[in-house]
């Protein structure tokens, strides 16, 4: 089997993330699927897949007719049996190729539930939906907002390889490393832009510290709101609300933590919360899109409204000042996790899409 992944570029990202496990599982535990991947950047953050069999090929840089042309050409050389695009872009270029070539077609593109926006991309969707074998998505929530054809859908959830937490640093060094002087830390993993709701954070925190100083709160994640959340900050709290900007140690941020949160206005599946249960820490999240399959109030976690910073400081504070319930839906969050988000689930997902498009079993 000839398999050819298509993405533009391989920057920090939960579908970027999700592609790069799912090539290094493919690589190790099936190395008789011959795996292409192509970029049109050189922008590769995920450096790790290097170290595998992937066969990478990187574009020169090209304008949209070019780049038709460039992966024309592509295709005439690897001839691959499958084809998965991880972008909207690539998945409406390859939609076009199927007119021309033979190639079964997985389009898995949608991975949050902002939905179509404008008519340019409701023309994009419905030539990719028209001319796909499969689309994936890694939340039930993706795919409603959209509009994804049922019968050519499915879900397919973020597989996590655990080998990759064994370089985590310890609470006490990672803390120190701050110069975090309280006993609890308030830990959010996400982007500073427009779609995530840094304002609730900022105010629950600064109700939370008008009444007590013995929380720090700090976030993790580039954005194109960093500067400006930074610069709400007076000088007397910076000691006590951090904005990091980007981070090569979240993993080790999120064990130092006490809780983890999530505040959107819009969300597929997120990898911060999966990742904030995989190390045992409850979760408060925003009640948006896919984040309602993966958190269950009151199990592993609370679900709040959007924009409701008061209510968000009332659950921090509860939690804080419940060691049990943090422990017990750490507990829980953790066991859900273990149940449904391993890497060897989701490669054997794909694995059966993979065989079923083309029509034969690879060896296991």
């Amino acid at each position: 089997m000839t398999l050819l992944f298509v993405i533009e570029q391989l920057r920090a990202g939960g579908k970027e993330r999700r592609l790069v496990q799912l090539a290094k599982s493919l690589t190790v535990q099936y190395p008789e699927i011959e795996l292409h991947l192509v970029l049109n950047r050189d922008a590769i953050m995920y450096r790790d897949i290097e170290q595998t069999n992937v066969m990478i090929h990187i574009l020169p840089p090209a304008n949209n007719i070019k780049l038709y042309f460039l992966y024309r050409k592509l295709l005439q050389e690897i001839h691959p049996d499958i084809v998965q695009c991880w972008s909207v872009k690539s998945a409406f270029y390859f939609s076009v190729f199927r007119l021309f070539f033979k190639y079964k077609f997985i389009s898995s593109h949608i991975a949050d539930s902002f939905g179509m926006q404008g008519l340019g991309e409701k023309f994009y969707h419905k030539l990719i939906y028209w001319k796909a074998d499969r689309i994936v998505g890694n939340s039930q929530a993706g795919l409603i907002a959209y509009k994804a054809p049922v019968f050519k859908s499915c879900v397919i959830y973020n597989g996590f390889d655990f080998s990759r937490f064994r370089q985590i640093e310890k609470p006490k060094v990672v803390r120190q490393s701050l110069n975090i002087q309280t006993p609890y830390l308030v830990f959010m993993a996400a982007t500073v832009y427009k779609h995530k709701d840094y304002k609730s954070f900022l105010e629950a925190a600064r109700i939370i510290l008008s009444e007590r100083k013995d929380i720090t709160f700090v976030s993790a994640g580039k954005g194109t709101l960093l500067e400006y959340y930074r610069n709400q900050l007076q000088e007397e709290e910076k000691i006590y609300i951090r904005f990091l900007g980007h981070r090569e140690d979240v993993d080790s941020l999120i064990y130092a933590c006490d809780i983890g949160l999530l505040c959107s206005f819009s969300e597929g599946l997120s990898n911060s919360i999966l990742e904030y249960m995989i190390h045992k820490k409850p979760v408060i999240a925003t009640g948006t899109g896919g984040t309602v399959e993966i958190v269950k109030d009151g199990k592993n976690g609370y679900l709040l409204p959007a924009s409701a910073p008061e209510l968000l400081a009332q659950k921090i504070t509860a939690l804080i000042d419940d060691p049990d319930a943090r422990k017990q839906m750490g507990e829980w969050g953790y066991s859900f996790v273990m149940a449904k988000f391993t890497s060897e689930q989701s490669l054997k997902s794909y694995i059966k899409e993979y065989e079923n498009l083309i029509g034969h079993e690879s060896n296991s």
